[in-house]
C-alpha cells in the first residue's frame, strides 16, 4: 500500500488498521527527485493513468509512505475497478476504497489487488524479486526505512535482457516475428527492428523511456538507447490500430507464451497466421526469407503438412472466416495494404487513415532566446542537416531537417 504525500495525514490510522488485520513487513519513507516524479508516476501506473499531470497534483510530489504487508486470509471477490470488473482481494480493495472516500480523492492511497500486481509493484519500486522478498519477509521492527531510488531501470538498460525482464512484469506484449537472435541480437537479415504487439502503447513508451524516431504522429517507430550507446528500434502495434483485426490482436496477447530466452511470443497458431497475414497483406510481394519460416510454422501446426504456397491467400481467408476476423487497413500509412491477396471484399474493414499535417512539414517553435524551425519532421528519420545562426551570442536561430537531439 502506498500513502501518497497528500494522504499522509491518514498514515497513523492506516498503520494501526494494517497492524490489527495483517502482518506488516516493512514501512518505507520514499522520496523521488522532484524533477523525476512525473515520469516515475507515469511508469508506475502505466496504462491506468490517462492524466499524468492530474495524478501528480493529487498525489503531491513530496515524500510518500510505502507499506508492504501479508494478508493471512485473502478473500477474492468481483469488484469494479478502473480496468472493469475484476477478481480482487476484497479485504484490501475495500479498505483502500474507504481511505479514498475519507480523503475524497481516488489518488490519495494505492494498494495492490492481487499477487500479480504486487509482483510488478515490488519490482518497480524496490527492484526486488517478489518470491525472494516474500521468502525473507519478517514482522516489521517498528522502524521505517528510507528509500531514495527512482523506479527500476529509470536511467536505462544495459541490455535487451534487462528490458524484457521489465516488460515481462509490467506489460502484456509479444514479439511478433524475427526474434531468432533475441535478446543478444535483434537484427535479423534485412529486419532491423523489433516488432512488438502491445496492449497499451503509451504504457510501453513511458516504461521503457522510448523516443520516437520521427516526430510525425503517423509513425509508431521508436528507439531506446542502451548504456553502450547502441540504438535499438521498435515498431509498436496495438489493438485498434488496424495492423491486425482488434479481436485478433487481443487473442494474440491472450494466448501468448514465454519463450525460454526470456520474452513473450505468439502461440503456434497465432504466429503462423499472423506471419502469413504480414507476408500477404502488409507487403506488396511475399519476401523470400519469410517462406522457410512459414513452411516450418505450418508444418508444426498441421502435423507436417506442406504449406500451400500458391494458395496461401485461401488458407489465410479460411482462418479469418473461422475466427470472424476482418482484414483491416492500418492507420499507419507506411504499412502496405495489399488488397490483391484478399478474395472477399466484404471481409475488409477500413479504419480512418491518418494523414500528414502541416507540422509534419513545417514546425516553428519559439523559445526564450531562440527561434527553432524544423523542416520535414514527419518525413525524414535521422537528422540530415542543421543550420545554426547566433546573433551576438544571445539570440539564436536553429533550422533543422529530420530528427535532431537537443544537447
Amino acid at each position: 500500500m502506498i500513502i501518497w504525500n497528500r494522504g499522509l495525514a491518514m498514515r497513523q490510522d492506516i498503520l494501526d488498521d494494517l497492524a490489527a488485520n495483517f502482518q506488516i513487513v516493512e514501512v518505507l519513507d520514499v522520496e523521488w527527485p522532484r524533477k523525476d516524479f512525473a515520469r516515475n508516476i507515469s511508469r508506475f501506473y502505466g496504462k491506468k493513468l490517462p492524466d499524468v499531470a492530474r495524478k501528480v497534483r493529487e498525489c503531491g510530489e513530496g515524500p510518500f509512505t510505502l507499506i508492504t504487508f501479508i494478508d493471512p486470509a485473502p478473500r477474492y471477490e468481483a469488484r469494479s475497478t478502473n480496468a472493469g470488473v475484476e477478481q480482487v482481494n476484497a479485504r484490501i480493495f475495500d479498505l483502500k476504497k474507504s481511505y479514498r472516500e475519507r480523503r475524497d480523492s481516488d489518488f490519495s492511497v494505492h494498494a495492490t489487488n492481487s499477487p500479480e500486481e504486487t509482483r510488478r509493484d515490488i519490482f518497480l519500486l524496490l527492484q526486488a524479486d517478489y518470491d525472494d522478498y516474500l521468502a525473507q519477509a519478517k514482522p516489521w521492527s517498528g522502524v521505517p526505512r528510507s528509500w531514495r531510488m527512482n523506479t527500476a531501470y529509470f536511467s536505462g538498460f544495459a541490455s535487451l535482457r534487462e528490458l524484457f525482464a521489465l516488460l515481462n512484469l509490467c506489460c502484456r506484449y509479444v514479439v511478433l516475428r524475427n526474434y531468432e537472435g533475441l535478446p543478444e541480437q535483434y537484427v535479423v537479415g534485412s529486419h532491423g527492428d523489433i516488432d512488438l504487439l502491445v496492449e497499451s502503447l503509451d504504457e510501453v513508451v513511458a516504461l521503457l523511456g522510448l523516443e520516437k524516431e520521427s516526430e510525425s504522429t503517423l509513425r509508431v517507430r521508436y528507439y531506446v538507447t542502451l548504456e553502450s550507446g547502441e540504438e535499438v528500434y521498435f515498431d509498436l502495434r496495438s489493438p485498434g490500430d488496424g495492423y491486425y483485426d482488434e479481436a485478433w490482436s487481443q487473442r494474440i496477447l491472450q494466448y501468448r507464451s514465454l519463450d525460454a530466452r526470456g520474452f513473450y511470443v505468439p502461440d503456434a497458431e497465432s504466429f503462423c497466421f499472423a506471419l502469413m497475414y504480414h507476408a500477404l497483406i502488409h507487403k506488396a510481394h511475399v519476401a523470400e526469407d519469410y517462406l522457410p519460416k512459414l513452411r516450418d510454422a505450418y508444418a508444426r501446426l498441421f502435423a507436417a503438412q506442406e504449406l500451400p504456397v500458391a494458395n496461401m491467400p485461401e488458407a489465410l481467408e479460411r482462418y479469418m472466416l473461422e475466427h470472424g476476423f476482418a482484414y483491416t487497413q492500418p492507420q499507419d500509412p507506411s504499412v502496405f495494404f495489399n488488397e490483391t491477396n484478399i478474395r472477399r471484399a466484404e471481409l475488409i474493414r477500413r479504419l480512418p487513415v491518418k494523414t500528414l499535417g502541416l507540422r509534419d512539414y513545417f514546425d516553428l517553435r519559439i523559445r526564450k532566446n531562440r527561434l527553432q524551425l524544423y523542416l520535414l519532421t514527419g518525413r525524414l528519420r535521422k537528422a540530415k542537416f542543421r543550420f545554426y545562426l547566433a546573433f551576438g551570442g544571445i539570440y539564436k536561430i536553429d533550422i533543422a531537417i529530420g530528427r535532431v537531439k537537443d544537447l
